[in-house]
């Protein structure tokens, strides 16, 4: 996340010269990696520069180290050098972030957001796709079944944005409608933990997974 923010400030302009000159002379040239410490001074640095910024961290839910997560913006928000600087913050109604953040940025800086209203975008997301994908469009003459995919699929994303994407990736790349009722129906809150961890797996990865690497022992069809 860190190396992330320091980029995007860095391509945007917020930056002395000097700071990303130093880090990259003091990491021999850039050869080396720098560390946490290494990047939280130089991010500190640039986040000083007086000008007006704003900075999403999405899905924090996601974060597998949340306890230097929720530390880092409880000493970021107290900071009176960053009073520049807006932050917005993103996540799941986890146990940790509704018990920190409130106390971090303020009950009246905290908003639940409505799951209803995230489920219709979801839903408008999916017939978006039915109707501008070339894949679906193959499938006019199964006008019945293109009708109800926004019904099965975006009636169970419970607020999963990713998991009612990947619905409609697995059914673009059925050969035909054929497949379409035994792909939908994974329910998303069935084995919603293992589906997170696999994606946390996918995203870090630094090779696609094998099937048997994915699945790991178990095998069993949802």
């Amino acid at each position: 996340m860190l190396r992330s923010l320091a980029f995007q400030l860095y391509k945007f302009g917020f930056d002395s010269a000097k700071e990303p000159n130093s880090l990259f002379r003091s990491h021999r040239n850039g050869r080396d990696q720098p560390g946490i410490k290494a990047l939280f001074n130089y991010f500190y640095a640039m986040a000083r520069i007086p000008t007006k910024m704003y900075i999403v961290l999405d899905t924090l839910d996601e974060c597998t180290t949340r306890t230097e997560l929720l530390w880092w913006t409880r000493s970021f928000v107290s900071s009176s050098e960053f009073a520049h600087v807006q932050l917005i913050a993103t996540g799941r109604p986890e146990a940790a972030f509704l018990r920190e953040p409130p106390s971090v940025f303020g009950e009246s800086n905290c908003v639940s957001l409505d799951k209803e209203c995230i489920d219709a975008d979801i839903r408008s997301y999916i017939i978006s796709r039915l109707e501008e994908s070339p894949e679906f469009q193959k499938w006019a003459s199964f006008l019945s079944v293109l009708q109800q995919i926004p019904d099965e699929i975006g009636g169970r994303p419970d607020g999963m944005f990713r998991w009612a994407a990947y619905q409609l990736n697995n059914l673009e790349a059925c050969l035909g409608c054929e497949g379409y009722r035994s792909r939908s129906q994974i329910h998303p809150t069935r084995r919603k933990g293992k589906a997170i961890r696999l994606l946390q797996f996918l995203v870090h990865a630094k090779r696609p997974l094998t099937l048997p690497e994915a699945g790991g022992r178990d095998n069993r069809p949802d």
